[in-house]
């Protein structure tokens, strides 16, 4: 194991990552909207020009796989259980983009030491403790209601920059089992996780241990 994956997975920091959780929301409930808000690629101001008309997937693969120092301070980013939300940071004009009908996104953020409280994951302002770790990925639903082929079985999947890595799930999963490994250490983490309208779009409950 390198020095830095050491540091990670070792004893607690000497010194806690500076902006860790730096605007994730702690709470189910999601941003607020004003009701002429623009829906779907309608917005027409600079800031969110950019995505007008664009994927939501595609946007939030985008947005969670660009390096922190590059992640744009001009326009919040939250996903929730139906949507992603942009909302433009000086002028709180908002852009709603739909996510693909029956598709729920989750983004981990797998730690040894130091986590934070989140909900509804932030694009531009979440961190994790752990970046550009490899590990391997399982979800198993518990009730059998979602195909083995749509759920990650064995996956090698690496955090982002950010410290996290996020997962493209069947939506309408009520009980389901997340396990990740990390090579590296020997260490692993299994929590219960959710596709359902309240559940959580960001995880930062999953401790490495063992």
């Amino acid at each position: 194991m390198n020095e830095s994956r050491r540091a990670v997975l070792g004893a607690v920091p000497l010194v806690a990552a500076v902006g860790l959780l730096a605007a994730c929301s702690r709470s189910a409930t999601p941003m607020a909207t004003d009701p002429s808000a623009p829906a779907d690629g309608e917005a027409d101001g600079s800031v969110l020009a950019p995505f007008h008309g664009r994927d939501a997937r595609e946007v939030i693969d985008e947005l969670e796989s660009t390096p922190v120092s590059d992640r744009s301070r001009d326009f919040l980013a939250q996903v929730q259980h139906d949507q992603l939300l942009l909302t433009d940071v000086a002028t709180e004009e908002a852009l709603a983009l739909s996510l693909p009908e029956g598709m729920f996104y989750v983004s981990v953020a797998p730690y040894a030491a130091q986590t934070h409280d989140c909900f509804l994951h932030s694009l531009t302002t979440c961190r994790g403790e752990m970046a550009s770790e490899e590990l391997t990925v399982t979800v198993e639903a518990a009730d059998g209601a979602a195909p083995s082929g749509e759920l990650p079985s064995g996956e090698k999947v690496t955090t982002h920059d950010n410290g996290f890595f996020g997962l493209w799930l069947p939506a309408g999963m009520q009980k389901a089992t997340l396990r990740i490994e990390h090579g590296a250490s020997g260490r692993s983490a299994e929590l219960p996780i959710s596709t359902m309208p309240d559940s959580p779009t960001c995880v930062t409950t999953a401790q490495l241990e063992g």
